[in-house]
């Protein structure tokens, strides 16, 4: 049976699956790494010959263990690294972010900045390795998407978001590269104009073109148009309160570009399924939203084991989306965070009660704690040098 080990690396995700009677039999798949606080790595075994990382998007919590693979040398064994297709675009608008005007006006170290700096040296990170290595291999990972082989399903991000207008005209191109510095300007520009340049993955600006990853075999290059049009829509819609910034930098708003640039990510985000004699459903910060347009278009998300969407929110999670997955057995992985405004921590207590309503097993990676008392208790026990449970 394919064995799934789930590692506590507190208010992040990290799950290593280890697939069995599959193409992929003795080859380790680690979904999402943590926020680079656990070094997860520990629990690769001298075994775990041919690993692949998916990363479900790019988050700090998500993301953040990447270095671990560098630190103690095994990039060498990773055959593949499978990121969402709107990957490369998302990493854009977080250094775009760092360039707007006023930019330099907020403290070099604050934790806003850290957060977006986080991840573009992500990113520099597999652009060394590959520049150096000449793997891993990079999957664009999107609905329907052929990835590794027929025991695995992905679900989103669809090739093309919906709900985003067509924007790259010459007057938004004007309009939006007016809100970066003067040294960043031109490049944005140059950009945006470069939609009509057709299947490749890039950019007229050097500078930009320089921190993508290059497309893998599974990229779909004919949808440039989207994925420029899907940097714009950021920026346009967010263009009121980023010419507030520049007229006034400061952290308030700076938090309401960072948080969108969250909400951002995670509609771009990977949904999928691994099948085989049992099931899995992985789902990183997925929403309501996001699962029933998957669940509209046809797709069977029903399995055995569920990795809870964005470590337990009620944003992410209702009865009829659970009806349709029906799990038996459902993951939570947290440490008790808040998200946003809410003065209710990860897991919130309507999703608990839900899985609880509906007799499905709850494995937490940590205790939940509501109004100082310990709700569930998580199942690691008396064993503290074992912080991961496994799943067979």
């Amino acid at each position: 049976m394919t064995k799934l080990q789930i590692i506590n690396v507190g208010q992040g995700d990290c799950l290593i699956l280890r697939p069995k009677s599959c193409h992929y039999d003795s080859n380790t798949f680690i979904v999402d790494l943590g926020d680079g606080c656990t070094d997860y790595t520990r629990y690769i075994n001298e075994t775990d010959k041919k690993l692949h990382i998916i990363l479900s998007h790019s988050h700090k919590d998500h993301i953040g263990g990447l270095k671990y693979l560098f630190i103690n040398n095994m990039f060498e064994r990773v055959e593949t690294l499978t990121v969402p297709y709107y990957h490369n675009e998302i990493v854009l608008i977080a250094q775009a972010i760092l360039n707007i005007k006023g930019i330099e006006k907020i403290e070099y170290n604050h934790d806003f900045i850290h957060y977006l700096k986080s991840i573009v040296a992500s990113q520099e990170t597999v652009k060394t390795i590959k520049k150096h290595k000449g793997k891993p291999r990079v999957n664009f990972a999107y609905e329907n998407a052929n990835v590794y082989c027929g025991h695995f399903s992905f679900y989103n991000p669809p090739l093309r978001l919906s709900g985003i207008p067509d924007l790259l005209n010459e007057e938004n191109i004007e309009r939006v590269s007016g809100i970066f510095s003067d040294s960043y300007k031109n490049q944005m520009e140059l950009y945006f104009q470069s939609h009509d340049w057709g299947s490749e993955n890039c950019s007229n600006s050097p500078d930009i073109n320089s921190i993508f990853i290059s497309e893998g075999e599974n990229s779909n290059g004919e949808n440039n148009y989207d994925k420029i049009n899907f940097v714009m829509n950021y920026f346009n819609k967010n263009y009121e309160t980023i010419t507030n910034f520049t007229n006034n930098p400061s952290v308030r708003l700076l938090k309401k570009l960072v948080t969108d640039f969250k909400l951002t990510s995670n509609q771009a985000s990977l949904v999928f399924r691994y099948k085989n004699q049992n099931s899995f459903l992985f789902t990183g910060d997925a929403d309501i939203k996001m699962l029933n347009r998957i669940i509209e278009n046809g797709h069977d998300i029903s399995c055995d084991t569920l990795k809870v969407p964005h470590h337990g929110s009620k944003r992410s999670l209702n009865s009829g989306i659970l009806n349709k997955i029906n799990p038996n057995i459902s993951i939570i992985s947290h440490n008790n965070g808040r998200f946003g405004r809410d003065k209710d921590s990860h897991p919130h207590k309507e999703v608990i009660e839900l899985l609880q309503d509906k007799h499905i097993e709850i494995i937490v990676t940590n205790n939940v704690i509501k109004n100082g008392c310990v709700e569930i208790y998580k199942p690691f026990g008396s064993h503290p040098y074992r912080p991961y449970i496994e799943l067979t």
